[in-house]
């Protein structure tokens, strides 16, 4: 094919599947005909057209590495072994069982349409993203009407912001903290690049959308990934954002007594009044809680009870077996999110300790460190971990198209680092 050939419809078709399984990926809680889970399907049926596409009509030869045919065996396993009732209801199927066989068809497909990725569908979509959020905070009428009939589920709280087209405030911040991540790795393909100009206003929309979303926990979390962020990008935009950070930490605090209504603020007080109390707060309850009990129930069941909800009474034995109440100073009655945490399903860190015990520490270890060796590789792990523990779901696309990604570019460099070098 020469230079002013026509690229052929399946090639161009491939590339538009490409991209719109980016678009579904920065858009996960969004579809056409939305399931009853909050993350939709439609960034896994992209990633199986494409990859249909791509293989059959393109010749495109797809080759599996020793290490993914393991990811693609525990996936297997997280399918038969982990929450077998969960088949009586398909969102629980979604979020849970099948939640890593439909990552790895995304995981699958980045990594063959890295290249066809643009940072342009990354800058239209973060401006979607901003204008959903907008709409539902000033023009709630607007939002309800355009956008809450594309998602299953609108969940929102009286001390947090807004969602825009993400199902809870929360997953808005998560979604802002990902733009950046994205844009910083897809800038890099060679395809469309990063100017200066689209860093600022891809940054003004990132503190955006945390800012109208107003999810403590999540912005917590996202400080942590995109201070990693920074730091791997080099030593001086590492130190700014450190020093960014712990700036605007010290000013949250000395104006913690002027905004009492704010979340973060709150937190904040709790923090230095009394640490152990966080446990306390619904957000953080509903995340922690299957924490601190995970190593209990480790030692217990090492391999987990498989059950999609765990029998109250076994939540008590642990409880009072290792008194954890001396632990924590708390009241385990105040805690909102004690039974929310255990019965959720695969999503949370501490309750997916209770369905698989030492069989899921092995798995997310084992998953996490396949990906290292890249530029990119200790901001996505940090991204992925941090989320694993603060109870995005597994099947959330975004974490198999970043990994896809990275392997993607660890390939590129092992291929040109074995091309013989020549004067």
């Amino acid at each position: 094919m020469t230079v002013d050939q026509a690229a052929p419809k399946s090639l161009r078709l491939s590339t538009v599947l490409a991209n719109c399984l980016l678009v579904f990926t920065i858009f996960p809680y969004i579809a056409p005909v939305p399931m009853k889970s909050d993350v939709q399907v439609m960034a896994t049926v992209c990633a199986v057209l494409f990859l249909a596409v791509r293989c059959y009509f393109d010749r495109e030869q797809l080759r599996i590495t020793w290490s993914e045919f393991g990811i693609f065996f525990i996936a297997m396993l997280y399918l038969c072994y982990a929450n077998p009732e969960a088949w009586k209801d398909w969102s629980d199927v979604v979020r849970k069982t099948a939640a890593m066989i439909l990552g790895f068809f995304v995981y699958l497909a980045a990594k063959l349409g890295y290249k066809d990725f643009s940072s342009r569908v990354v800058m239209w979509a973060a401006v979607v993203h901003l204008l959903a959020a907008l709409a539902q905070a000033f023009a709630p009428s607007l939002h309800e009407a355009v956008v809450a009939p594309l998602m299953s589920q609108v969940r929102g709280a009286e001390d947090r912001g807004v969602g825009g087209a993400c199902s809870e405030p929360s997953f808005l911040a998560n979604i802002g903290v990902l733009l950046p991540i994205l844009a910083w790795i897809i800038g890099s393909n060679g395809n469309v690049p990063m100017t200066k100009s689209k860093w600022r206003i891809l940054w003004f929309i990132v503190l955006g959308l945390v800012a109208l979303s107003q999810a403590a926990t999540a912005t917590i979390y996202g400080i942590v990934t995109l201070v990693v962020y920074s730091i791997s990008k080099g030593f001086k935009s590492g130190l700014i954002a450190v020093s960014a950070t712990a700036v605007c930490c010290f000013a949250l605090v000395a104006a913690g007594p002027s905004l009492p209504k704010s979340r973060a603020t709150e937190l904040a007080q709790v923090v230095i009044a009394n640490p152990r109390l966080i446990i306390e707060d619904p957000s953080a309850s509903m995340r922690l809680v299957g924490h601190y009990l995970s190593g209990p129930s480790l030692l217990e069941k090492p391999f987990g009870n498989g059950e999609v909800k765990l029998d109250t009474d076994y939540f008590w034995f642990l409880w009072n077996k290792y008194d954890l109440d001396s632990w924590y100073e708390i009241d385990v009655s105040r805690m909102s999110g004690q039974y929310y945490a255990l019965g959720y399903g695969l999503t949370d860190f501490g309750a997916s300790c209770f369905r698989m015990g030492w069989f899921f520490i092995a798995i997310l270890v084992y998953w996490l460190s396949q990906y290292r060796g890249t530029r990119y590789s200790a901001t996505v792990i940090a991204f992925v971990a941090l989320g694993v523990l603060s109870s995005i779901p597994i099947v959330f696309p975004a974490y198999w198209l970043l990994l896809g990604c990275v392997q993607a570019e660890r390939e590129r460099r092992e291929n040109l680092a074995s091309i013989p070098q020549t004067l």
